[in-house]
């Protein structure tokens, strides 16, 4: 049943108003209720709606674009809505009140009053204003929305930056940042940890700082793979991670089958395939989260996980796509497209490749800034020139490196270089900032990469067959008695050297490399 208003009359009593409301016929009503809907809903009453929703949509916008662009960003976005307090600071008021008593000439006193006059009799109602404003508000909301959901935030992307290079500082830097993260948003700062926890695992098997361990692996992989819901679980930094975690577990599995080369141990590169497929998804990802930087290490990721199930062609060929990622230069894959080049036993192109990338990076003024990836230029190079015979010129590359980027990786290849050039005292003497050899009583050191041992062995080729029995059978994860190696015999080392060179090529990478290198794998025949 209809209804529409009327006023009763001065004496007219509540029933007598009910029934002059029945009376009035039912054309009329519709009448009354097309009149009010034309007053309310004409055009310029609906631009006037249309105006204040703009402006609530402006503002919310600007809210939202305020937590995307400040380190406010890692406050879950409901947190950072309940905790906002709208108020125009009091020092903006009184300049804009000084500016509109200026630009008008009212009294500072009416200010406030002319405002409210100016948008009343004025602004809502001149069709050019409004129109003008809600096409400014249309392209501002329009902007808000591209940067909030094609942009990366500044606070994440710096963030993952001091991840990706938090080798140059044993990651302290990145820990720092999540423990202010943990204050707003604990649940996210415990999954960045874990994927912390991954990158400081790989970084230090590579710097030579620990040695690759199954276990570890495992329990990272699965750590990782038991928290997949909801958005974290399309996380590129989560799948990037993840990835890591799986190559490593391949390594493992890798070293760990041995001489096995059953068909059923095909099955040991599976990890390997899963950690590509993973890198594949965060290189080709167009999530903001996935920022240019996080693409550009899967994908050289990518091309370590090759390398590390010693697909070396796919390496090569993943580097080489790497290398002009960001539409210039880059010496990280380019290093690694040299050292794959040497796998290949490919040492001229090597060089070839190793000059070129050598020059541009001494022109452009990378040589100096970018020393990291510069050095491992180097490096390869210098390995490139131990397959041609160039000793002398491997030496020079392997210091200038060393000098660039005194680490433990490079420190070994250092000595390796030396003692290729037959300075087996030099040698030694890089190797002690390592750590020292073993002797027939000592205790292999976990934390110590097994390789550190090898080379020992390598650098004391006058040492007694016990000491170099020791180290050999430390690289080797053999448990020997005191008694077993101070009973070495020469011919007992050598039959140890032959199995540490069957063993070495299918050792864990970096340092199963060394079996393709003639230089090395010459210095364990037997004398």
């Amino acid at each position: 049943m209809s209804e529409t208003t009327s006023e009763p009359g001065g004496g007219e009593s509540r029933d007598a108003a009910i029934a002059s409301k029945a009376a009035v016929p039912r054309p009329t009503l519709v009448r009354h209720a097309a009149a009010w809907l034309s007053r309310v809903l004409d055009p310029l009453g609906l631009l006037q709606l249309s105006t204040l929703i703009a402006f609530a949509i402006v503002t919310v916008t600007s809210i939202l674009l305020l937590h995307h662009e400040t380190e406010d960003y890692f406050t879950p976005l409901s947190s950072y809505l309940a905790s906002i307090k709208l108020a125009i600071p009091p020092a903006a008021i009184f300049l804009g009140t000084y500016v509109i008593a200026f630009v008008t000439g009212v009294a500072l006193a009416d200010v406030p009053r002319t405002v409210i006059s100016f948008a009343r009799n004025r602004f809502f109602q001149s069709w050019r204003m409004m129109i003008a404003t809600l096409v400014i508000s249309s392209a501002f909301v329009v902007y808000c929305a591209w940067t909030l959901l094609r942009s990366t935030p500044p606070a994440y992307e710096k963030m993952a930056n001091l991840l990706l290079g938090g080798s140059s500082d044993d990651l302290t830097i990145v820990r720092d940042k999540i423990a202010s993260i943990r204050v707003a948003d604990p649940e996210f700062a415990a999954r960045l940890t874990k994927v912390v926890e991954v990158f400081a695992e790989r970084n230090a098997v590579n710097a030579g700082k620990r040695t690759l361990s199954g276990e570890r692996a495992r329990i990272l992989v699965r750590a990782l793979e038991a928290d997949s819901e909801g958005d974290w679980g399309r996380h590129p930094l989560r799948l990037h991670a993840l990835a890591e975690a799986y190559s490593m577990f391949g390594q493992s599995a890798q070293q760990n089958a041995g001489f096995v080369t059953l068909p059923a141990m095909e099955g040991i590169t599976s990890p390997f395939a899963k950690a590509i497929d993973l890198y594949k998804q965060v290189s080709t990802s167009t999530s903001p989260l996935a920022t240019d930087a996080l693409r550009m290490s899967a994908l050289m990721n990518s091309g370590n996980a090759y390398y590390y199930k010693h697909d070396y062609g796919g390496a090569l060929e993943t580097w080489r796509t790497a290398i002009s990622f960001s539409g210039h230069p880059n010496l990280s894959p380019w290093s690694n497209v040299i050292a794959a080049l040497v796998l290949l036993d490919r040492p001229q192109e090597a060089i070839k490749e190793g000059e070129a990338a050598r020059v541009w990076a001494e022109q452009s003024g990378k040589a100096l800034i970018e020393t990291y990836p510069y050095a491992g230029v180097l490096e390869a190079m210098a390995f490139a020139k131990m397959q041609l015979g160039d000793s002398d010129g491997a030496l020079a590359d392997m210091a200038t490196a060393n000098a660039l980027r005194d680490d433990a990786l490079t420190q070994q290849n250092f000595a390796l270089a030396l003692i290729v050039s037959k300075r087996y005292e030099d040698a030694q003497e890089v190797l002690r900032k390592i750590a020292p050899p073993l002797d027939a009583q000592a205790i292999p050191d976990s934390k110590i990469a097994r390789c550190v041992y090898l080379i020992w062995a390598l650098a004391t080729p006058n040492g007694s067959p016990s000491v170099r029995a020791a180290n050999f059978a430390a690289f080797l994860g053999e448990h020997r008695s005191a008694q077993e190696l101070s009973s070495t015999t020469s011919e007992g080392l050598r039959q140890l050297m032959r199995q540490v060179a069957d063993t070495l090529p299918k050792s864990d990478y970096p340092c199963g490399s060394l079996g393709k290198i003639k230089a090395i794998t010459s210095l364990l025949s037997a004398p």
